[in-house]
């Protein structure tokens, strides 16, 4: 009996106009990366296209692409936003939007860790674990060591991560 996946079944790859058949790993290689951008894009609410619509990821000219909640990429140039490449896009935009919620969560936390998130995290400032500790010294009015800067990075990022539901 052949298996559901057997050798039997021709695979093609979407789009290739000569129908070249593939194996079935080289028709999963192929396709699952863009599975997955395809379903991030439906969970972002991007897009909703029905099951049997094979997706290109292309979605300037899709018509079940929701463009009300796509921002153009000279609107995010004039905001400020350096894109290196294309490429980079997607990653850009995802670090600003997790900056933009750590900066909301920032004021949920205590002194210290606001402190360490901003140096360490964000990077407003550029800080040895010395200098860091001498900015919480003069925030909290008391000692605080380098070390104790060194134990608390690990509990600030938890508790920062717990905070906008990040998990690592």
């Amino acid at each position: 009996m052949a298996s559901k996946y057997g050798s039997d079944r021709n695979y093609v790859l979407p789009g290739d106009k000569t129908r070249t058949p593939v194996t079935h790993e080289q028709f999963l290689e192929y396709m699952r990366p863009l599975w997955r951008q395809r379903k991030a894009l439906e969970r972002a609410g991007f897009c909703n296209p029905p099951r049997n619509f094979i997706c290109s990821v292309e979605c300037s000219n899709c018509p079940y692409a929701n463009h009300e909640n796509m921002v153009s990429l000279t609107t995010l140039e004039q905001n400020g936003l350096e894109i290196e490449a294309p490429g980079d896009l997607v990653e850009s935009v995802a670090n600003v939007m997790f900056e933009n919620q750590l900066r909301e969560a920032l004021p949920q936390l205590d002194v210290i860790d606001q402190i360490i998130i901003r140096v360490y995290v964000l990077h407003d400032m550029e800080a040895t674990e010395r200098e860091c500790a001498e900015m919480i010294s003069k925030a909290i009015g008391r000692k605080y060591s380098h070390q104790s800067v060194h134990k608390r990075i690990p509990e600030a990022a938890k508790r920062i991560a717990k905070l906008v539901k990040y998990q690592f």
